[in-house]
């Protein structure tokens, strides 16, 4: 586990825009978004806990992927969204309107069969972005594809609006999406080990594409972990000498 903490560290020092940093404390602000529906106050999501996934509804490649997922993961979970937990995907992107959250809309439903995801809420506009800053979702626009740079994520909150956990890739199947909202729906807060999962997926700027990093993570700390047993090893038969 230390071990590869240190190389998560390591990974994330190259882009360290491109992260989620929560603090202590932090909790969904008050912010007016739009979506397919009318206006919304994210405040009125309060009352029930929140899977918040920040995407934008044009992303070539992980977000749909993450909505889709999310659509799934929920249904096999027995959750319907808008009454268990809310399911939110929230864009940061500007350009993004009714017709592309349409489009991402119809993507979740296609995942999740006989309208077991109608509650979905696709949002943008308006505060999205200052509700992301305020969540301490980082991601950053690459003017040479003119697409984002951004971590594969999904918030959860509590009902009174606390960061719970941010949740990366790994952490989206049925029974780990369950588990998190069960813990948040009773005010638990998570520790670094989310977040640490969370860096394990990373936009690679020379490639243009997100790429999986878990198995570099898991050579170095497959090396380092090799280290530390070699230094006790090596200690203890010094010490029987």
């Amino acid at each position: 586990m230390i071990a590869t903490l240190l190389a998560l560290a390591a990974l994330s020092a190259a882009n360290p825009e491109i992260d989620t940093s929560p603090l202590p404390g932090d909790r969904l602000p008050s912010g007016r978004v739009q979506t397919l529906d009318g206006p919304l106050d994210l405040l009125s999501l309060r009352g029930r806990p929140v899977a918040l996934a920040p995407v934008y509804f044009t992303c070539p490649t992980v977000c749909g992927l993450t909505e889709q997922r999310l659509a799934r993961s929920f249904l096999e979970a027995g959750l319907t969204p808008g009454e268990d937990a809310a399911l939110v995907f929230l864009s940061f992107d500007p350009r993004d309107d009714e017709a592309t959250a349409d489009a991402a809309y119809q993507r979740v439903q296609s995942a999740a069969p006989d309208g077991a995801a109608e509650g979905a809420v696709m949002a943008w506009g308006g505060d999205a972005e200052a509700v992301l800053d305020a969540l301490g979702y980082g991601r950053r626009f690459d003017p040479a594809s003119e697409e984002f740079a951004h971590p594969a994520a999904l918030a959860v909150l509590t009902p009174d609006g606390e960061v719970s956990r941010w949740l990366g890739p790994q952490g989206l199947s049925a029974d780990q999406l369950r588990r998190a909202l069960t813990e948040a729906s009773n005010g638990s807060i998570g520790g670094v080990l989310e977040r640490a999962l969370l860096l394990c997926w990373r936009f690679d700027p020379e490639t243009g594409v997100y790429t999986p990093r878990i198995l570099l993570i898991l050579q170095i700390a497959g090396a380092l972990t090799v280290l530390l047993l070699g230094g006790y090893v090596l200690g203890q038969l010094r010490r029987r000498s």
